[in-house]
């Protein structure tokens, strides 16, 4: 148990790290998922098919990412408020930036297969069910 102020703040800074780190190696596992799915789907069905289960998965990994980034901006013995704040930040940005690539993707691509897409992003959102069994309980911490 911190005995100081100074002591506590660095254990929150230390937490914060922690956690922001998971955030990142948790968008890491979205995007190889994504290229796996991608891979498999030009190995099964063709290149086209491949490339849209690719960009529904960019749509779920760069919102994903930049939330990450904004969330944990915050770190240290910051007050509750700021912390919370850049949170709800980060997810408006992230919901913000997912409606505006679906609409550029349905607008400058020809969707021979919108299922493809849909399975690209719904596969990747999926990565955090699957996060225990790529990362122990303490790397997640």
């Amino acid at each position: 148990m911190p005995k100081t102020d100074a002591e506590l703040e660095v254990l929150i800074s230390k937490l914060a790290r922690q956690r922001r780190n998971a955030a990142y190696r948790l968008v890491l596992l979205q995007l190889a998922i994504t290229l796996l799915m991608s891979g498999l789907g030009y190995v099964i069905w063709e290149k086209e098919i491949a490339m849209l289960v690719a960009k529904g998965g960019a749509i779920a990994v760069l919102p994903g990412f930049i939330f990450a980034f904004l969330a944990f901006s915050q770190v240290g013995g910051k007050a509750a408020k700021e912390v919370l704040g850049a949170f709800f930040f980060g997810e408006s940005i992230k919901l913000m930036l997912t409606m505006v690539l679906f609409t550029y993707v349905f607008a400058v691509t020809e969707l021979s297969s919108p299922a493809a897409l849909f399975f690209g992003y719904v596969t990747a959102l999926m990565a955090h069910w699957a996060a225990p069994l790529f990362f122990s309980t303490k790397t997640m911490r």
